[in-house]
Formats: structure tokens, sequence, C-alpha cells
């Protein structure tokens, strides 16, 4: 009896291990490089997390990121980025604080799911964009 019972513990135990073991795969962060970014993107659907005002972002925009961290995204002054941590920061020519903050929740191809967030990555506060790129 108590030899069963220790068997069926073990058998319970493995079980346990095995369920709360994640893969590698799954904790990963996606995250921006500088090279896969660069061409032109159509903002395809959006929708925010909560009300947030007007940002400037619409549907159909375009935002085109070039090799020399110049960008134009249809955002009055938002001339210049760099990819820093995985996100991508876009600054207006005269400012050292980030405009926005591009988030890579998904990537599939020529299509991508980010977040928007403006000057700070702050929690419900963001837009959802889903691009192609063009």
């Amino acid at each position: 009896m108590k030899k069963s019972f220790s068997l069926c513990a073990l058998v319970a135990l493995l079980a346990l291990v095995f369920v709360t073991t994640s893969c590698s795969k799954d904790d990963e962060t996606p995250s921006f490089d500088s090279e896969s970014i660069l061409g032109t993107w159509e903002i395809q659907s959006m929708n925010y997390a909560t009300a947030l005002g007007d940002w400037g972002i619409e549907m159909g925009q375009k935002l085109t990121f070039k090799g020399n961290s110049r960008c134009t995204t249809g955002i009055t002054g938002e001339t210049s980025y760099k990819v820093e941590d995985g996100l991508i920061k876009t600054y207006n020519e005269y400012s050292e604080t980030p405009m926005f903050i591009y988030q890579l929740v998904h990537r599939e191809g020529n299509k991508m799911h980010v977040r928007v967030y403006k000057k700070v990555v702050e929690e419900g506060k963001y837009y959802n964009i889903h691009l192609e790129k063009k």
C-alpha cells in the first residue's frame, strides 16, 4: 500500500513538473531590430486599450523607416527614430524625449501587431495597430 502511494505521488509530481514547465519559445518577448523595420508599413487596423484622445494615428497611414534613422509617419514633427531595447522610439528633431514608443507584440512575415505608447510605456494606455509591409 505504501509503495503504491509513493508511486502515485511520484507520478503526480512528474505530471506537475511537465505541466508547469514552459518552453523557451513561450518566454521570448518579440522585439524590433534595426534591419527588419526598414521600409514602408501601412496601418491595416487599429484599436485602443482605453480612450486616449487623438494621437494622429489613422487607418491607412503609412510609416516609413529608413536606414539613416530617419522616418516619416504622417505625424507632424516625427522625423527620426532609434531602436533601443527592442523598441522603436520616434523623435522630433528638436527634442530628446520620444514622441511615440512602438512595441512589437507579434510578427508574421510582412505583417506586425504593434502597441504604440505616447512618450512613455504605460499599462493600458496604448493603441494596438496592425501593420503590413508595402
